[in-house]
């Protein structure tokens, strides 16, 4: 089995996570039968789909596409048990922790301090000069949506002017340097949502999504605001951006390693910043 063992992400109660795949392998010499359970404490939180045949053939391969969907709050664990010739032939061991559902929407109820729902990515906008921020954006990767605050050019200091919908856990947003649009990576969903922006309230409109590769993790777009890149698990998808919506258009994926992330050079826009994990790129 491969892999030994699948670790998921916190997952919101009784809502059902991104698939994670095993693959199994006959290694023997023979054809051996394949029989899947779930068992553990927690088993009924975990389920799986396979396209194993069957009776799987010597040296062949199948996959088994599993999710977790916990029941409670807390540790949740459970195992994948492969049966064939003999019991338990094979196991993988499955975790997870079950999070509260936050409250509904998630914009800011006014003070000094603005609240946000596991915010992952803040994005600035900058004013015509490029000298400092005029609206700022938060994805806010449990809530499904990205607040969005305008600046207050002497103080710093942001005032919300609301939230709006985003795919499944927002966990990277980008400002084009024409500050006319943003785009937001969605790691739930595996795409990348879009939006124009009113350069006067800095409110935003959804103009669309576009799939992504799996397990995107931030998105970055070129100074000239043509391109647009989204790191993903193992490759880099690239994209052209339309000079008048500010849409996306696939033109492929380029290998590389794992756990990518995008940034931008601070001497190309330095008002435009994101973070992601604790990871800073300007």
């Amino acid at each position: 089995m491969n892999p030994a063992s699948v670790a998921f992400d916190n997952q919101t109660v009784n809502t059902t996570s991104p698939p994670s795949t095993v693959t199994l392998t006959n290694t023997g010499s023979a054809a051996e039968p394949v029989s899947a359970r779930m068992n553990g404490f927690n088993f009924a939180d975990f389920a799986q789909t396979n396209n194993c045949p069957p009776v799987i053939a010597a040296g062949a391969s199948c996959t088994f596409s599993i999710t977790f969907k916990p029941t409670a709050t807390g540790g949740r664990i459970g195992y994948l048990v492969i049966d064939g010739n003999r019991d338990e032939e094979g196991i993988v061991s499955l975790t997870g922790t079950g999070i509260a559902a936050p409250p509904s929407g998630c914009s800011p109820t006014g003070g000094t301090h603005l609240p946000t729902m596991a915010p992952n990515s803040v994005a600035l906008a900058p004013d015509p000069t490029g000298k400092y921020g005029k609206f700022a954006y938060v994805a806010n990767r449990y809530a499904d949506c990205l607040s969005m605050y305008t600046i207050d050019s002497a103080t710093g200091a942001l005032t919300s002017i609301g939230t709006i919908p985003t795919g499944s856990r927002p966990i990277s947003v980008a400002v084009d340097p024409s500050r006319k649009f943003v785009y937001v990576v969605n790691v739930g969903s595996n795409d990348v949502s879009t939006y124009s922006v009113d350069t006067t309230t800095g409110t935003l409109t959804s103009t669309g999504t576009i799939a992504a590769g799996s397990g995107p993790a931030s998105v970055a777009v070129d100074p000239s605001g043509k391109f647009a890149y989204v790191a993903n698990g193992s490759d880099v998808a690239m994209y052209t951006i339309s000079d008048t919506a500010g849409g996306l258009a696939s033109i492929g994926t380029i290998a590389a390693g794992a756990g990518l992330f995008l940034s931008r050079s601070p001497s190309t826009h330095p008002a435009d910043s994101s973070m992601w994990r604790g990871l800073r790129t300007l």
